[in-house]
């Protein structure tokens, strides 16, 4: 690796190295929660502080460019796929147009190369990245908004046969109808992101999606659970993700019958008005029975983000 003189490359070992590294994109993303970073090294299963990577001015004895290797299975239809996410990248503000992130990802790409990845991913500045041999080339999961007075009311006179299927918490003890569940979605569509028992105990346990707290619920009847949907709450008045205000936000959701589809938004409509909340998304492909149901009622589509995606060696894939 060619670095400029004053330059050193490193990797994150120690307590106060994490430390320094949050502190970091702190200032490079203000945006963002740097703790969610942390979360994925002390929880997430094949990552760790030994994927994070740096270059540090010598002189300022400080971190001034960042990047991590994030190793994780995506599948086309049932074909595994080795990706290397190309995450939480950055550098300061007075230490761009140095080709340091350059030099940095010429030690990313000898990863790729040296673990024979089928494929790597970002989320990063568009177009930035093509010089890198990443292209727009995914588009991640489509949304949906809509306001509460679009799902339609009950009558409180009436009592309707699908207004019997419950509505709960999911437990520990529903890892396995839930991971059964999302299979059944994921062969729907050709692409998918794969996620292992050991994976979805974690996530059940966080209860955490990027910087927002997300909860899971199950729908059941006599015969056992019949879908289930993972749901954000954003209170705050600020901006958010998309826009200004409160939102619900469902993020992902496999509900196998129409009926369940029509509690599921009573439900979503009673826990938005019990937070005072006016607007609702959610996400899915044109497969997902929650969104087409949505998208039925008048839900407008929003244009989501896509993956920048790079195939390190085309005949090995």
């Amino acid at each position: 690796m060619k670095l400029p003189d004053g330059y050193e490359f490193g990797t994150i070992e120690t307590d106060e190295e994490v430390e320094e590294l949050l502190k970091f994109h702190t200032i490079v993303h203000p945006d963002d929660d740097p703790d969610e970073l942390r979360r994925q090294i002390n929880k997430l299963p094949g990552f760790g502080r030994d994927l994070n990577f740096c270059i540090r001015d010598t002189a300022k004895n400080e971190i001034v460019c960042a990047l991590n290797a994030i190793p994780g299975v995506w599948c086309y239809e049932d074909v595994p796929l080795k990706n290397l996410e190309l995450g939480w990248v950055g550098t300061l503000k007075e230490q761009r147009r140095k080709g340091l992130f350059k030099s940095l990802y010429t030690h990313f790409d000898k990863l790729l190369q040296e673990g024979e990845y089928d494929l790597s991913t970002i989320q990063g500045i568009p177009y930035y990245y093509r010089q890198f041999g990443y292209d727009f080339i995914l588009p991640m999961s489509r949304t949906l908004w809509l306001t509460v007075d679009q799902i339609p009311q009950i009558d409180e006179k009436t009592s309707p046969p699908f207004m019997k299927l419950n509505i709960r918490e999911a437990t520990s003890g529903d890892i396995d109808n839930l991971m059964k569940l999302y299979e059944e979605h994921n062969r729907q569509v050709q692409v998918h992101v794969a996620r292992n028992q050991e994976l979805w105990t974690i996530q059940e346990k966080v209860k955490r999606e990027y910087d927002k707290d997300f909860q899971t619920v199950v729908l059941e009847n006599e015969e056992g659970v019949q879908g289930y949907l993972r749901f954000v709450l954003i209170l705050d008045t600020g901006v958010g993700m998309h826009g200004s205000g409160k939102a619900l936000q469902v993020i992902e959701s496999r509900i196998r019958s129409f009926a369940g589809v029509r509690r599921v938004l009573q439900f979503l409509r009673e826990k938005a008005l019990e937070h005072s909340i006016y607007r609702l998304s959610v996400s899915g492909p044109t497969t997902n029975n929650l969104s087409r149901i949505v998208l039925d009622l008048g839900g407008n589509i929003r244009g989501g983000w896509k993956f920048q995606i790079r195939i390190p060696n085309m005949l090995q894939l």
